[in-house]
């Protein structure tokens, strides 16, 4: 088993809770065949639309069954960058301290999805860093951290407590 596959991962999202207001629907769902993993569908109806999918020989459809790419795993948008989109629209009136409560929030979101991009392409970080000036060293000349084993026991009962 690879590293990145013993780590928690989010196999599926929908946002429906504000679909009458927002008129979409903003899926993921991890590893899907017929469309991209994190897509958006508009609920619209448009005859041009409609035009074209008929003559790509689809059912009679709509625009909203279009599954339209918003970044993939990794870069896709967070929550947090649609609830400021309608802040910022005037949609929402936010209470006071919101928008420091989303940019800690998406933050978090981002550094998280760093750390998997780069999981996936150490290569690429351990050249970013190299340009800026850092010395890497690889792996096999890293020292693995020594824990005493009295202590191992000690942080491992206290993984399910809350701090």
């Amino acid at each position: 088993m690879t590293r990145e596959a013993s780590l928690v991962a989010i196999a599926r999202t929908f946002v429906d809770e504000l679909k009458g207001l927002l008129n979409t629907t903003d899926d993921y769902e991890r590893d899907k065949v017929d469309y991209p993993d994190a897509h958006v569908q508009i609920n619209a109806r448009s005859e041009a639309w409609d035009a074209l999918l008929v003559a790509s020989g689809k059912e009679r459809g709509s625009l909203g069954k279009l599954h339209l790419p918003t970044g993939g795993r990794r870069y896709r948008p967070s929550i947090e960058d649609v609830l400021e989109m309608l802040i910022d629209e005037g949609v929402l009136d936010p209470k006071p301290g919101t928008r420091n409560r989303l940019a800690a929030s998406r933050e978090k979101f981002q550094r998280r999805q760093l750390r998997a991009a780069i999981r996936r392409d150490p290569l690429a970080a351990v050249l970013e860093l190299r340009d800026a000036g850092y010395e890497i060293r690889e792996p096999d000349q890293v020292a693995a951290p020594v824990v005493p084993i009295g202590s191992a026991k000690g942080r491992r009962s206290e993984r399910g407590k809350k701090r």
